[in-house]
């Protein structure tokens, strides 16, 4: 063997040995990403299932009341629900803090310490939108006992994923949902 031949050799091994790493990164870069997006379409359906549950436990024999309008928007980003007649009977809320990312039920607005979590920001999603708009009835009247939900989380840029320009890409996850509510 000649030092050229060594060289040449020495030159595809390093090659190689470069292509595989590479491979090695992305494929664990793709993982990443992966797993960051289903841990975030977990904790979105887990955050839909608790708003439907207690949207349709909520009692709808008054209209529901929208509050807090989003900006530039149809929408708003908070509910207010009547069991009947006040004062007898407590008024529920449903906040989204856009600010805090976070979403909270309030079961007795007249009184203190009945506020639960619905939902709080985690270093793998972030909620960015939430908001509530009114369902229409036939003729375009507005139906106060049914109500549409939309939600936007990301992955806080989680996954990873850079573009050009070193802008980060993050997993999205948007769902939409109406809910009827029981009148008492």
């Amino acid at each position: 063997m000649t030092m050229v031949e060594m060289l040449i050799a020495a030159s595809i091994v390093v090659a190689v040995w470069g292509g595989m790493l590479t491979l090695v990164v992305e494929v664990a870069r793709e993982q990443r990403a992966g797993l960051a997006g289903s841990t975030m379409e977990q904790k979105a359906g887990t955050l839909q299932d608790r708003l439907m549950s207690v949207l349709r436990n909520m009692s709808a024999s008054e209209s529901v009341v929208f509050a807090n309008p989003i900006a530039g928007g149809d929408g708003f980003c908070r509910i207010i629900v009547a069991q009947g007649k006040a004062p007898e009977y407590p008024r529920e809320e449903i906040l989204f803090n856009p600010t805090s990312h976070s979403v909270t039920h309030n079961q007795d607005l007249y009184h203190t310490g009945h506020e639960l979590s619905l939902f709080s920001p985690s270093s793998d999603i972030t909620l960015r939108k939430l908001f509530f708009y009114p369902s229409l009835k036939p003729g375009g009247l507005l139906d106060g006992a049914s109500l549409n939900v939309w939600i936007e989380a990301d992955d806080n840029g989680l996954s990873g994923q850079r573009r050009f320009g070193g802008l980060i890409k993050t997993n999205t996850v948007v769902r939409s949902f109406s809910v009827r509510m029981r009148n008492p």
